[in-house]
């Protein structure tokens, strides 16, 4: 998975965290409603990294357990790391 569709789904399960009032915490909405503010769709990779620390920071406050936003990010890091290890390392040769 890229960045940029990392970062689309971060932001999606992100809105609905929001939409399913899961974010309670007033500093963390308000950073949460920011990113939604400056978010672009067509260039979601330039917010992959606060996307990612805020989802980070509600996963570690364990807001998503049991949930099926917990089983969508588990599904998509277990894919991401299955297609890594299928690919091959940029310095690998790969004809002969």
């Amino acid at each position: 998975m890229s960045r940029s569709e990392e970062a689309r789904l971060l932001y999606t399960l992100l809105h609905a965290a929001e939409e399913e009032t899961r974010i309670l915490d007033a500093s963390t909405l308000e950073k949460w409603l920011a990113l939604k503010l400056r978010y672009d769709r067509a260039r979601a990779a330039r917010s992959h990294a606060a996307l990612l620390a805020l989802f980070g920071d509600l996963e570690r406050r364990e807001l998503f357990t049991r949930t099926w936003i917990e089983f969508r990010w588990r599904k998509a890091k277990s894919q991401g790391a299955q297609a890594a290890a299928l690919r091959p390392s940029r310095g690998s040769v790969t004809h002969m």
